[in-house]
């Protein structure tokens, strides 16, 4: 099985068998490469052809951007002409976010949240229809519980996952509410100051056996 360490989303687009890993966060590329060795391992549905790449959250996003422009410029140049365009299946991209102090997401996404903050706006302010190609995504949340001083005497030990992963739970908001994401398979929160790897590959072994995660 070939596993890519570099690529862009829109390469990724192209084949409908690929799966994206997204990070956002030093912590959440160790998870990211984690998960990229685990999925290319896994024997379930998977197939020779298939690659798995890691790529920074903010990459993905501004590709996003990016292909609404061109595609608003091809609606508007295009108005009088009838086109029956055959829609590209997405990929499936995991995205792996970190929270860090005070509740925070990592640094590097504090463009991504921009972004899809005002991508909101948009569509509150518009009556336009929903985009015809929604990604496929999931999400994994990675906080640290030994960074959280403050909490050490509140927390509970079986739930310290819940304790650290705030802004992975604003970011699954934010993406159910885009009109081009779609999240097919239930959050998985994790403690990296805890054994988490057993917990990662357990999530794993039942987000492929889905019927819609690919």
């Amino acid at each position: 099985m070939e596993t890519t360490t570099k690529a862009s989303f829109d390469s990724c687009v192209k084949n409908d068998d690929e799966i994206v890993v997204a990070y956002c966060g030093p912590v959440a590329e160790i998870v990211a490469q984690k998960l990229v060795d685990i999925f290319s391992s896994s024997s379930s549905r998977t197939s020779s052809q298939r690659r798995i790449s890691p790529l920074k959250l903010g990459e993905i996003i501004q590709e996003e951007e990016e292909e609404d422009k061109e595609q608003e410029d091809n609606d508007n140049a295009m108005t009088t002409t009838k086109t029956t365009a055959t829609p590209t299946t997405p990929c499936v991209v995991v995205i792996v976010v970190e929270t860090v102090e005070n509740d925070e997401i990592a640094k590097e996404g504090l463009e991504v949240v921009k972004i899809l903050l005002n991508a909101l706006k948009k569509i509150n302010k518009t009556t336009k229809k929903k985009s015809k190609r929604r990604r496929k995504y999931v999400l994994v949340g990675v906080g640290d519980s030994r960074f959280l001083a403050e909490r050490q005497y509140f927390r509970s030990n079986q739930n310290s996952a819940e304790d650290c992963n705030a802004a992975a739970r604003v970011l699954d908001k934010l993406l159910e509410k885009s009109d081009k994401w779609e999240r097919v398979g239930k959050r998985l929160e994790l403690d990296y100051g805890r054994e988490f790897e057993g917990k990662l590959e357990r999530w794993v072994t039942s987000l492929v056996a889905k019927d819609d995660f690919l």
